[in-house]
């Protein structure tokens, strides 16, 4: 006996394919957006690193405007 594949049977195939594509997109981009261990390592460095620059520059911008307002102050 061999197989009759009628019209119907090709459209309903092609529909659920259409229907099914969108579902492994999503499945796709999910799997893209977990990080890896490097990645996070990455990250966390980059973060540590601006942090510590911005801390350092905050500091000395601190130290500089108290010590200008205490040399103001004591010429007066």
């Amino acid at each position: 006996e061999f197989f009759i594949i009628e019209k119907t049977d090709i459209d309903s195939i092609n529909y659920f394919q259409f229907k099914i594509e969108p579902l492994r997109n999503e499945e796709k981009k999910s799997v893209d957006n977990i990080l890896s261990i490097n990645e996070i390592y990455s990250y966390i460095s980059t973060i540590s690193l601006w942090v510590f620059f911005l801390t350092f520059g905050l500091r000395y911008l601190f130290y500089a405007t108290k010590w200008s307002i205490k040399t103001i102050s004591s010429k007066e």
